[in-house]
């Protein structure tokens, strides 16, 4: 933008969050009666502070506290929220085993097949 000479600026004045991590989707206010955060086919039970977030099937939580719960058809994720920015540590864990999640998500008509035996996968998650 900086050598656009063809723009025009309008001033506005309102709030901005780029929900950058699930603490700012919880501070966002758009949750329940109990702080959570609830996406797709979801169930809380005595659930508070929590995102959960469900795509595809159905995602069922009891009791939890200050938790990210995130279901997709290919994978599952689960963290502290104040832990849950640190993903990136399971994608380069991922990555060093050369596992197919890291480089693709599997659409209706795709599914990955396991690259690697279980013997393999548990030497790399040691």
């Amino acid at each position: 933008m900086e050598k656009v000479s063809n723009i025009a600026l309008v001033p506005v004045s309102f709030t901005w969050s780029d929900l950058g991590s699930w603490r700012s989707l919880l501070d966002s206010g758009m949750t329940d009666e109990s702080g959570n955060v609830m996406i797709g086919d979801v169930v809380a039970v005595d659930c508070e502070n929590s995102c959960l977030r469900s795509r595809g099937r159905l995602l069922s939580a009891i009791g939890l506290k200050n938790v990210a719960v995130v279901s997709t058809a290919d994978a599952n994720f689960v963290a502290p929220v104040a832990e849950s920015q640190h993903v990136r540590r399971v994608v380069e864990r991922l990555g060093k085993c050369y596992l197919l999640e890291t480089k693709l998500t599997p659409s209706h008509n795709h599914v990955l097949l396991p690259a690697l035996d279980a013997s393999v996968l548990h030497t790399c998650f040691q």
